[in-house]
């Protein structure tokens, strides 16, 4: 499944102010331009199981004393129409809500006390972002039933399904400002004029540049840059040998070892060398060759052909031989 916005919403704003831990501003070109890579299974499956909890959305807002009103509202911003949000909620008292599942792996980032200091950076900003495209359409319509309302937004961090938590984020207009003014430059930069960013990871290079076989850069040539190829050499070898000392201490411990399953210091338990489980292990090529010998061979061949791909090598970070 590919995802073509081409219009800047809530869930591309964090990354495109670079405060999203997940996405750059580069992912973020790729989406809003229907140029990423198709969603994988898992994450597809991860949006239909968002999708189906939106029930325990409503009752976890109304264990808090808050009713639903609507669900998955779109808004588009009057003055920029490329600007929009999506609510994942809205009550009947006009505040927003939004929704974060949230691994128990990640909790820690979320804070015990609700307040707006606990949430993470990136699930802020998306917040004041939506109760800014709903304020300025509500402005802009002359409505003023319910603007002033339009001042906070629940956030619901679902933590597993044991640990719930909502959080008030309240409306800044200076994040708010400041988002818009990021969005649209970043619009009228790169997406209007299909100018990519720059790269800001190793994984924005690897997923979206290609790489050039007859480039040939020199290190002296980039002012500071000499050093950190010095450094890295300097590392390398350094890890190498530190790599090579640990193998042999680890095999004059094994040697002491030999059917002890566990190694104790001073009495405390420092070293184990037991075996893992059994596994069950199928030779599946010795499986196809038996499975292809049973039908006819144009058959076997069409369904190979079916099922193979080519597969892009991988980019791999070398010291070149001398």
């Amino acid at each position: 499944m590919k995802i073509d916005r081409y219009y800047i919403g809530g869930g591309n704003i964090a990354g495109i102010c670079g405060v999203s831990p997940y996405r750059t501003p580069l992912d973020e070109y790729h989406v809003i331009t229907g140029t990423a890579p198709d969603l994988d299974v898992a994450t597809e499956r991860f949006f239909k199981r968002r999708k189906a909890l939106e029930p325990y959305i409503a009752a976890l807002l109304e264990e808090n004393g808050l009713t639903v009103a609507a669900q998955n509202q779109r808004y588009t911003d009057p003055e920029f129409p490329f600007l929009r949000a999506e609510i994942d909620a809205e009550t009947t008292d006009s505040q927003n809500a939004e929704f974060k599942s949230v691994h128990p792996l990640a909790a820690k980032d979320w804070g015990l006390e609700a307040h707006d200091d606990s949430v993470p950076d990136y699930v802020t900003i998306q917040a004041q972002w939506g109760l800014g495209v709903l304020g300025s359409l509500l402005t802009s319509s002359g409505i003023t039933r319910g603007l002033d309302a339009v001042q906070r937004c629940r956030v619901v961090a679902a933590i597993g399904f044991d640990d719930s938590r909502v959080y008030p984020v309240e409306r800044a207009d200076d994040v708010i400002q400041w988002a818009r003014a990021e969005a649209i430059k970043f619009w009228e930069q790169h997406v209007i004029p299909k100018v990519p960013p720059p790269p800001r990871t190793v994984a924005d290079i690897l997923n979206y540049i290609t790489p050039d076989p007859d480039k040939v850069i020199e290190a002296t040539d980039i002012d500071g840059f000499d050093k950190d190829v010095a450094d890295y050499l300097e590392l390398r070898d350094a890890a190498k040998d530190a790599e090579s000392r640990l193998d042999a201490a680890k095999a004059r411990i094994q040697l002491v070892m030999v059917d002890a399953t566990t190694l104790t210091l001073h009495g405390k338990k420092v070293l184990t060398w037991k075996p893992n489980r059994d596994s069950i292990v199928t030779d599946h090529k010795a499986l196809a060759t038996r499975l292809a010998a049973l039908v006819d061979p144009e058959v076997a061949a069409a369904e190979q052909n079916a099922v193979t791909t080519t597969k892009p090598g991988a980019r791999v970070f070398r010291v070149a031989k001398k």
